[in-house]
């Protein structure tokens, strides 16, 4: 007998711990002790028996209580011939050649028309505008307005200084446009608003008021235990096996018109508002793409973490490029979270 694991759950070996994820449920993870390194390997090229016959003592006490969580939790089955059953390849493909856009808006306007046409080209699939000085709808419609015509998958907008004070106002403006969502930062309160369908009982969007401060660039980076379950899907685990789990195909131009991989890493790769600039030259150069590759397996102690392919890397803030995150507040040596 083999025991079959279902390929959307995933298992990640820590330095103090194991986490188990089911993909299937956003969020739902369990911990396990500490598995030998090389178990998991085992489980598609040995039956159970020939397993077990590796292991002595207190390790396979360990492996005993693995397989049946494992089957008592429905994560996985015994089955006669395990190569009836093909792995999943771990391959992450996008066609885009850039799959977010990040345009931060603080006092300068940049060339809005001419940001929209160049991204049609990359096959951009996310755009998020970033408003960090205080704006009104007027002004966010004016800005979102040159990218409505293309055809996006989500468009984000986060606020930090809103001058609108009734949230109706804003929930309005998204009946008309419901891949757009909006974040509204460094508010008293907490409070989610759906935007429903004016002719069905259907949520088309949202408004999220949240009391989280973010008032700059700077702001960003911050990995704490509420931020994971946003990465817990099958395919942004498998892309953080094999890429940057924040830049990986993300451009961001600052507020200033630079573009970057991210606008708090120290260097650029020209303005938007250059003439003559091609936007897909820059981002296809080996410069540009290189961080693009670096996954959290790279990394100084991330690459001892149970959380390392369901969190949000960040590469600034740090000495050493393959430093930790300087703003992650988890020790995956003792398990535990601390404030930063």
């Amino acid at each position: 007998m083999y025991l079959l694991i279902f390929p959307d759950i995933v298992i990640t070996i820590g330095a103090n711990r194991t986490l188990v994820l089911d993909t299937k449920k956003s969020g739902s993870f369990n911990f396990i002790p500490r598995l030998p390194k090389d178990l998991l390997s085992l489980f598609r090229r040995t039956t159970i028996e020939g397993i077990y016959q590796l292991y002595t003592g207190e390790e396979l006490h360990m492996v005993k209580e693995f397989v049946n969580f494992i089957v008592d939790n429905k994560l996985g089955v015994f089955v006669q011939e395990i190569s009836n059953y093909p792995s999943i390849a771990n391959v992450y493909y996008s066609p885009s050649v850039v799959e977010i856009m990040v345009i931060d808006i603080v006092k300068k306007e940049h060339k809005y028309s001419f940001i929209a046409s160049q991204l049609q080209y990359l096959s951009c699939q996310h755009l998020q505008l970033r408003f960090f000085s205080p704006v009104s709808i007027v002004e966010i419609n004016k800005v979102l307005s040159p990218f409505l015509t293309y055809p996006w998958l989500s468009i984000e907008i986060i606020v930090s200084n809103p001058t609108w004070k009734n949230h109706q106002d804003i929930i309005d403006l998204l009946y008309k446009l419901p891949m757009v969502s909006v974040i509204v930062f460094n508010q008293d309160i907490t409070k989610l608003f759906e935007v429903k369908s004016k002719y069905r009982n259907q949520s088309i969007s949202s408004v999220l008021y949240t009391q989280q401060k973010f008032t700059s660039p700077e702001d960003c980076g911050v990995i704490r235990q509420d931020t994971l379950y946003s990465m817990s899907t099958l395919q942004s685990v498998i892309m953080a096996k094999k890429y940057n789990s924040c830049l990986y195909k993300k451009v961001f131009i600052t507020g200033d018109g630079y573009i970057a991989n991210c606008p708090c890493l120290p260097y650029t790769y020209g303005n938007i508002d250059e003439q003559d600039l091609d936007l897909k030259k820059i981002i296809l150069s080996t410069s540009f793409q290189r961080i693009w590759n670096l996954k959290k397996d790279d990394i100084y102690v991330c690459h001892d973490c149970e959380f390392r392919y369901i969190c949000n890397d960040c590469r600034a803030f740090i000495e050493n490029i393959l430093d930790k995150p300087c703003k992650c507040t988890y020790n995956p040596y003792t398990s535990k979270w601390h404030d930063l």
